[in-house]
């Protein structure tokens, strides 16, 4: 018993899924938000997200959101300090950036781990839930 003016009751009424999620496919893409672009989540102290965000050579496409709080429940990246503040970094790049936005996010951080010298970061690419 779902209101009639939903519009994903409209579409199992209509029997067109098809439409339905392209129409959330066009909504997402005009405020920003996966699948219409990919997204990284990238979690830890502030030093260690910005130490990452620095090594990293973001494609040129890419656009950073935050520092915005970590949502509760989230997992915290491991080996840090339970009493740590730790925040999280959003990047945003467009669909077809996705694999570039992942390589550079993997090449910094294997520079900062061989260095020894930063906090560890959590980073999650398209993430289910970026609250």
């Amino acid at each position: 018993m779902a209101e009639s003016a939903i519009a994903t009751v409209q579409a199992l009424i209509r029997w067109d899924p098809v439409g339905h999620a392209d129409a959330e496919l066009d909504g997402r893409g005009e405020v920003g938000l996966p699948p219409a672009v990919h997204m990284a989540a990238i979690d830890g102290t502030t030093p260690a997200v910005t130490a990452l965000l620095e090594t990293a050579h973001l494609p040129d496409t890419a656009e950073t959101l935050g520092p915005v709080d970590l949502p509760v429940g989230a997992r915290r990246p491991p080996g840090l300090d339970p009493d740590a503040e730790v925040g999280r970094m959003l990047v945003r790049v467009p669909r077809d950036g996705g694999l570039e936005l992942a390589a550079a996010l993997r090449r910094a951080t294997a520079v900062l781990s061989a260095r020894h010298d930063q906090q560890p970061c959590r980073i999650q690419i398209d993430p289910l839930h970026i609250g």
